[in-house]
């Protein structure tokens, strides 16, 4: 399953229709929190490292062809039949670890290029860069309270594969801002502050950023 995460609820009813009992779905997108609406079926969340943007009803791929899965029997059963291909599959021990990485990994560029429709020349700003590194921080804070933990020097490990984009590089939150598309912002930064609040975390930056996208939001679906 691969259409947006906010999409999902619309394409369940013809799920059932293409699915049989021994059918296994692989949730195919960004953020987390969504295997509930699988009950029933053999799911899986993966982690994509697939960039592209939609344009009319064309696909554009932009980079990467990566799709982290948990590792079982399964999954490397799919790894052997797609070998031949184009997509690189991953098998992680600790999926979990995989999908928060690129939780934290989201939320920082996604959110700011989101917000100041800009791209990733965004972090040449000393006051961008320190406001991503503050989002960073307190992701990373989300994660230890779920139980993740990361090197010492995860921030900046982030930041510095941030600064491998291009100055025009931007992300998928910023093309659907720019062409006033509902964004994903449930499924990655509402997820990462719904788990802080859980924890009873202080998180000012994901709460303000969260706060003003699911306004945007809002507004879009009036």
């Amino acid at each position: 399953i691969a259409v947006k995460t906010h999409q999902i609820d619309t394409i369940l009813p013809q799920l059932k229709t293409i699915t049989h009992a021994q059918s296994k779905v692989i949730l195919a997108q960004n953020g987390s929190g969504l295997l509930p609406k699988l009950e029933g079926y053999d799911a899986y969340q993966a982690v994509v490292y697939i960039s592209g943007e939609k344009q009319e009803d064309k696909v554009r791929h932009d980079k990467d062809y990566r799709i982290q899965l948990k590792q079982d029997a399964f999954t490397e059963q799919l790894k052997a039949v797609i070998s031949t291909t184009a997509l690189t599959l991953e098998l992680e021990d600790n999926i979990e670890k995989a999908i928060w990485f690129k939780l934290i990994f989201n939320l920082g560029m996604n959110t700011l290029t989101a917000l100041s429709r800009d791209t990733a020349r965004l972090l040449k700003d000393d006051s961008m860069l320190e406001l991503c590194k503050n989002l960073l921080k307190e992701g990373l804070q989300v994660a230890n309270a779920e139980g993740i933990t990361y090197e010492d020097s995860f921030v900046d490990d982030v930041i510095a594969a941030y600064r491998i984009f291009s100055d025009e590089s931007a992300t998928s939150m910023y093309y659907d801002t720019m062409n006033e598309r509902v964004t994903e912002v449930e499924a990655i930064q509402g997820y990462i502050y719904r788990q802080g609040q859980k924890h009873q975390l202080h998180i000012p930056y994901i709460e303000t950023t969260y706060t003003l996208l699911a306004h945007q939001n809002e507004v879009r679906q009036r």
